[in-house]
């Protein structure tokens, strides 16, 4: 699926950010519908608590961390809160400027976080 996303990329020097947004939005939708047992809202709350845990980890606000992506804050609070499912180009932002993995937000998986960011995720999770 990223292979689709690449091709379309080298075709076009330019690429409209309308089409990629809504080929990721796509490409997610269809990931969480490939999850038998999996409701979309737990996937929502799942990626919201995984937002929440790395901008506490960052030691940001939500306003700071919202601004720093160009989104609104009222927008980022429904991300963390897991009322909406968090904008792909706005998270692949996050992932460019504090070295947050895609992998990390969307799947869980801490294996990409930078270390110093991993281990406090780690510690807020046990306190």
């Amino acid at each position: 699926m990223t292979l689709r996303i690449a091709r379309k990329m080298s075709r076009n020097v330019t690429f409209n950010q309308d089409e990629m947004r809504r080929e990721c939005a796509r490409l997610v939708s269809h990931n969480v519908s490939m999850a038998q047992d999996v409701d979309k809202s737990d996937v929502m709350r799942a990626i919201g608590a995984r937002l929440r845990l790395t901008r506490k980890a960052l030691g940001l606000s939500q306003d700071d961390l919202a601004d720093s992506i160009n989104v609104g804050r009222t927008t980022y609070t429904m991300w963390e809160g897991g009322q909406r499912l968090a904008d792909v180009l706005a998270i692949s932002r996050m992932a460019d400027r504090y070295g947050v993995s895609l992998d990390w937000v969307y799947r869980g998986n801490m294996a990409g976080l930078p270390h110093v960011i991993a281990r406090r995720i780690e510690e807020l999770r046990a306190s």
